[in-house]
């Protein structure tokens, strides 16, 4: 198909685990900065991907005019995600937790990268990936 998709049963893919919240947040900050870059060069936009930026923006910037308790969107955020994914994982409650500060890493690091990104493009929008930088990267990280 135009996409370039294909099956490969015997394909093998070896995923790296984080194994602490450091490494995850700086996957996830690097995951936002990609994100803006592939949007930014394929024009395939995903408002979901988008969300955890756009809370972080809308809760700080309202927070300085409504409210000081709009900070705790992003929170909010990560709390209804940690409880939708458990409603259908059903993971012991013991791991609810480390669900919960995965969400928060995830959202914060996410919505960063997209912040950084955002604004590169802003001063040099050359910065977005040529598709042989891209497939590239998607072949190291997959």
């Amino acid at each position: 198909d135009r996409h370039g998709w294909a099956i490969a049963p015997a394909a093998v893919v070896h995923h790296e685990s984080r194994v602490n919240p450091r490494s995850y947040f700086r996957q996830m900050y690097r995951y936002g900065l990609w994100k803006v870059r592939y949007t930014a060069r394929t024009g395939h936009v995903r408002a979901v991907d988008f969300v955890p930026s756009a809370v972080l923006a809308g809760s700080g910037a309202l927070a300085a005019v409504v409210s000081p308790a709009l900070l705790l969107a992003l929170p909010a955020l990560s709390v209804v995600e940690t409880l939708f994914v458990a409603g259908y994982r059903r993971p012991p409650a013991r791991l609810l937790p480390l669900m919960l500060t995965g969400w928060l890493v995830k959202n914060t690091g996410w919505g960063l990268g997209v912040f950084v990104a955002v604004a590169q493009q802003a001063v040099r929008p050359s910065t977005a990936p040529t598709r042989a930088v891209a497939a590239s990267a998607t072949e190291t990280t997959g």
